[in-house]
């Protein structure tokens, strides 16, 4: 990709930055990139099984929300929610998160 490119390409991404990130504080959610560091995070901080039944959903007001596909993994990952929490803190991902909620959504798909 040729630097001509390259800038185009981020004042793209600078445009629809702005607005969303508007929306976001609207929410009282941090800006997009760090919500998107969260998200990046995620996999690596809870490893491939959890990352493959979960979902980040939110980041608001300190309270990260996830997406759970099954009841047994929701328990679970509530045990292990300060764990989860401190690794994230430390990872220096987002701004401090305080709680993380887990939330059972079953894919429409599942019988």
């Amino acid at each position: 990709m040729s630097e001509r490119e390259a800038s185009e390409r981020e004042a793209g991404f600078t445009r629809v930055r702005q607005p969303l990130d508007r929306l976001l504080r609207y929410w009282k959610s941090p800006p997009a990139r760090e919500v998107g560091r969260v998200v990046d995070a995620w996999a690596s901080i809870v490893g491939p099984a959890v990352a493959s039944h979960t979902t980040v959903v939110s980041l608001r007001d300190g309270v990260l929300t996830v997406k759970v596909d099954d009841p047994a993994w929701a328990t679970e990952l509530r045990w292990l929610e300060p764990d989860i929490r401190e690794r994230l803190n430390a990872a220096g991902a987002a701004p401090v998160i305080a709680s993380i909620k887990f939330r059972v959504r079953l894919d429409d798909d599942r019988q």
